[in-house]
């Protein structure tokens, strides 16, 4: 929130990236809702992480028509498959997951 004047101010597009921390409620931020709605009003677009965190800056005041969902990519490559056995429980059953 400490760039919101500046951001108001600009002249350029700026835009904005919710990652989870700003839907929080912030009681030592003065104001904190009604400084998120300005910044809603002063860019473009409001990309967040999931439909979770989409639902959220609804609920606080953004407009739908400027968010966008941006997710965070995870680099397959990095992580090769590596096959498992599904590990034992104490009784001797092996843990399945609940679907």
């Amino acid at each position: 929130m400490h760039l919101l004047p500046f951001i108001e101010q600009w002249d350029k597009h700026a835009w904005c990236l919710s990652m989870g921390a700003d839907v929080a409620q912030k009681p030592e931020i003065k104001d904190y809702p009604a400084k998120l709605r300005r910044l809603f009003n002063a860019v473009p677009l409001v990309f967040a992480r999931s439909q979770s965190l989409v639902d959220r800056l609804v609920h606080l005041g953004c407009p739908p028509e400027k968010l966008r969902i941006n997710r965070t990519g995870i680099p397959l490559t990095e992580f090769p498959f590596v096959d498992r056995e599904p590990p034992q429980m104490a009784d001797g059953e092996v843990s399945r997951r609940a679907d």
